[in-house]
């Protein structure tokens, strides 16, 4: 890939990933692009569909605005799908795309991503944002325009997380917030139509970091889908604790939809992670987003 497209796919801010979409749009017709909805400021939350089999997968990134290295991962692995046209893994891709629909939402925190990156941007929660951010420092921002951290806004755990959330005087804020309700934002919103309007039989959301996995439901077919994931990422099967336990997107389709979900912590390091994770990553997991279809 040339250096311009890695540019791009990295840090991906509201004027690359226009970009991104005109790469992908003008190069590529086997990748269909549809809007899956707005962010709380009028964001387009991106839906890209590779595929026409009747298996459908789900990839989600970036529920968290510093984790924004986990878009421009689904950015190349879309790429790497599309450009090996014959065979990719040792797989015929011809017969792979007739098997599998594959769904990615790179990007479901827009906004979130645009003020890790950007800072307080000009919009009309900004003096709010300053003053929920304190320290005027973004870079580690998690939540969404709001303060509400998207991965605790869905309904499973989410009245036993209301209660930590009361203990620890959790208030919107840069992370952490669960918000007034289950799918109070558009984001988290979206994104559950999404998973109730179509027969899904994966989903993994990308987070970081950690080098972990964990798996949902409690099922022996999750747990060998979670092996898969663990022989090729080398990363080990957790169990979320504490605030991780509650109102996360794949406790919701794993536990309460009975969907085969992972959540995979990408990287070692300190959000948001630098560019040379991406590089090392990004080969390890394009092979393993496109294989684990396979162990269904």
């Amino acid at each position: 890939m040339s250096d311009y497209m890695q540019e791009l796919f990295l840090n991906p801010t509201k004027e690359r990933r226009e970009k991104v979409r005109e790469y992908f749009d003008e190069n590529f017709e086997k990748i269909k692009r549809a809007r899956l909805g707005r962010s709380l400021l009028g964001e387009d939350i991106d839906l890209y569909k590779i595929g026409e089999g009747k298996t459908n997968i789900l990839y989600v990134g970036a529920h968290h605005g510093s984790e924004h290295i986990t878009a421009s991962l689904l950015y190349d692995f879309m790429r790497k799908m599309v450009k090996n046209k014959e065979m990719y893994h040792n797989v015929r891709t011809d017969f792979y795309l007739k098997q599998y629909s594959i769904f990615i939402v790179p990007l479901i925190n827009p906004d979130g991503v645009e003020l890790s990156l950007s800072g307080a941007f000009d919009n009309p929660l900004k003096e709010r944002q300053k003053r929920m951010a304190g320290d005027e420092i973004y870079t580690d921002w998690q939540a969404n325009a709001r303060g509400v951290d998207l991965n605790h806004n869905y309904s499973y755990g989410f009245g036993e997380y209301k209660k930590i959330e009361f203990e620890r005087e959790i208030a919107p804020g840069k992370t952490l917030f669960s918000g007034a309700y289950p799918e109070s934002e558009p984001e988290t919103k979206a994104l559950a139509n999404l998973v109730r309007s179509i027969d899904f039989s994966l989903v993994v959301s990308l987070h970081s970091q950690g080098e972990e996995i964990y798996y949902f439901p409690k099922s022996e077919k999750a747990k060998h889908i979670a092996k898969s994931a663990e022989s090729k990422l080398g990363y080990k099967i957790s169990l979320p604790t504490d605030t991780a336990a509650f109102g996360g997107f794949c406790d919701y389709t794993g536990c309460e939809l009975g969907i085969v979900s992972l959540t995979l912590e990408i990287g070692k390091g300190k959000n948001p992670l630098p560019p040379s994770e991406y590089y090392r990553i990004k080969e390890r997991l394009s092979k393993l987003l496109f294989l684990l279809p396979t162990e269904l």
